[in-house]
């Protein structure tokens, strides 16, 4: 039932936040003392001349990382962008939180019948691709803290989070497939239509140029107005619209999953190429 599925896709919510907060201070001991914080020195596998010389701007933390040149950073990057960004994203934002649209709406028309059928399947099926795609494209609104951080900071963050966020998946799966007992072909499809469905999300791998553009004009217009803002949600919003369509016309979250891995390895790799020329 959608009430049902509500609070899970709740709780997966406060997993996925809570997650990072609990495994830093696995991963970094915290200094006891105000004198041992003053004289916190960055760990040894950190040690490099990339903190020195780094000068914070407004560029994505990752992509910041990419900038780095420094190919265990580069990796991570990778890692976090490419492949947990897809998997854990698609799994609250599409199988939860649009599922759970899809069926508080159904219920709510059902209840009301306030408009013929036809028009209500529309307006449902519009409502739980749009919505959850604007909240997609807010959650990775930047402010100015987080645009500014050094390169420590970043590198600490991002380690910490590829480790919660690799358990999340696992524990999110876990609960699925054998507490819910929902079967594997009900999220990703069959074996079968494993080749199809991949093939089906990449092609829509258009998106991503007029996504592209959409960054360029935004990025133009604030050189050219001197304005200080980071247009990260603007250029996300057409791409989250076809997650959600995707994940609408399969029922699978396997084509948007492709999709949003092959729109951020193109984004990185378009930040490091450069760099290899």
């Amino acid at each position: 039932m959608w009430h049902c599925n509500v609070l899970e896709l709740l709780i997966a919510a406060w997993l996925f936040l809570f997650l990072p907060s609990f495994t830093y201070p696995i991963l970094y001991s915290s200094p006891n003392t105000p004198e041992e914080q003053n004289n916190l020195d960055i760990p040894q596998t950190f040690t490099t001349e990339i903190f020195k010389k780094d000068s914070p701007d407004d560029s994505h933390p990752v992509v910041r990382l990419v900038q780095t040149r420094n190919w265990t950073f580069i990796g991570l990057g990778f890692y976090m962008a490419c492949i947990l960004a897809p998997m854990n994203e698609e799994l609250l934002f599409r199988a939860g939180l649009q599922n759970c649209l899809q069926g508080f709406l159904t219920q709510l028309f059902k209840k009301r019948r306030i408009v013929s059928l036809q028009t209500c399947r529309w307006v449902i099926s519009s409502l739980s691709i749009v919505l959850p795609a604007l909240f997609f494209a807010l959650v990775h609104y930047r402010s100015d803290d987080v645009a500014n951080q050094s390169i420590e900071r970043i590198v600490r963050a991002i380690t910490n989070a590829c480790v919660a966020w690799t358990i999340f998946p696992i524990i999110c799966y876990f609960y699925i497939f054998f507490i819910r007992r929902i079967r594997f072909r009900d999220m990703f499809g069959t074996w079968r239509e494993f080749p199809g469905l991949a093939l089906f999300g990449i092609k829509w791998f258009w998106i991503i140029v007029p996504t592209y553009l959409l960054s360029f004009v935004l990025v133009f217009i604030r050189v050219i107005t001197n304005a200080h803002f980071i247009p990260d949600p603007f250029a996300l919003i057409p791409l989250a619209l076809v997650f959600g369509f995707l994940y609408y016309r399969t029922q699978s979250v396997l084509p948007s999953i492709i999709l949003h891995m092959l729109f951020n390895f193109t984004s990185l790799c378009m930040v490091l190429l450069p760099f290899l020329l």
